[in-house]
């Protein structure tokens, strides 16, 4: 009798378990990397662009220096993808419809990965370095006036933080 209420009871637990909905991750600090340019032509430091996109929607663009993270702007969803398609369309322009330059030795000026292709873009490449400096004009363009607006909120706050000590002393 034991045995078949052992028996019963591991069936009822087995179905209950094989019945079960899988469980659901929407963890949105989960980020994907659209796209990366890193500059490599400088030995000494080296800089990373980076286009990422959270599960919620929200895009990120980060500059790495040196593999750490200098600056992380959280930027709109219609400039993202501005961004995303230019670079898109330069990526396939410099590798497929752009000419690579024979040369025994690469020395890299840029690195570019756009979900999982990568495009090794040598310092001799003077066309495609043209092109694609270009584009990285507005990426850095993008990086000052956030450093601009940084340096306006940091003063901003400076001169709140002296008022009040004013105030304070009358």
């Amino acid at each position: 009798m034991r045995i078949v209420y052992i028996f019963i009871l591991f069936g009822l637990t087995l179905r209950v378990a094989l019945c079960q909905e899988a469980t659901k991750n929407n963890d949105l600090r989960k980020e994907y990397t659209l796209f990366k340019i890193k500059d490599v032509q400088n030995n000494q430091k080296s800089r990373e662009f980076r286009l990422s996109s959270s599960v919620s929607g929200a895009y990120n663009l980060t500059i790495l220096e040196d593999e750490n993270v200098s600056k992380k702007k959280k930027i709109d969803s219609k400039y993202a993808q501005s961004i995303d398609e230019k670079f898109v369309d330069h990526f396939i322009t410099l590798k497929y419809l752009m000419k690579s330059q024979e040369v025994k030795k690469c020395i890299e000026a840029y690195n570019l990965n756009l979900i999982g292709e990568q495009l090794v873009i040598c310092s001799t490449e003077s066309k495609k370095l043209a092109k694609l400096e270009g584009y990285l004009s507005e990426l850095k363009k993008l990086d000052e006036d956030f450093q601009i607006k940084v340096n306006e909120v940091f003063n901003t706050i400076c001169d709140i933080a002296l008022t009040h000590q004013v105030l304070h002393r009358q």
